[in-house]
């Protein structure tokens, strides 16, 4: 009886290890939660400066403080968003109309204008 003991014994503590230590575990998932809910909160704020830059942009497109560039042998431009992020976007034919799609890291440009 005390063999079979000491086997459940050993296989509850192997099953409980993975429950709580292992990755995938519990402390990763709470480890995961965490990070989710502060790029959540950085998101927001990401958010609201594009709102904000775009809005501008709308009325003023040509603003200095938009360090409008154009990517070299591409048809993507690019405008700051912040210090460490621009906004890309390409005109529509008739370039009364931009069209943004992707927010990221100025260097971006070295893989976006390959694609």
């Amino acid at each position: 009886m005390k063999p079979i003991i000491i086997i459940l014994l050993v296989f509850f503590a192997v099953l409980q290890y993975h429950l709580w230590l292992a990755s995938g575990g519990v402390f990763a998932v709470m480890r995961l939660k965490h990070r989710i809910a502060l790029q959540e909160a950085n998101n927001t704020q990401l958010q609201k400066q594009v709102n904000e830059k775009l809005l501008f942009f709308e009325k003023y497109p040509t603003h200095p403080s938009f360090h409008l560039e154009k990517l070299i042998k591409t048809k993507i431009w690019s405008i700051r968003l912040n210090k460490g992020n621009r906004l890309f976007f390409v005109w529509n034919k008739t370039k009364d109309t931009a069209i943004f799609f992707f927010i990221g890291p100025h260097d971006a440009y070295r893989t976006i204008g390959k694609k």
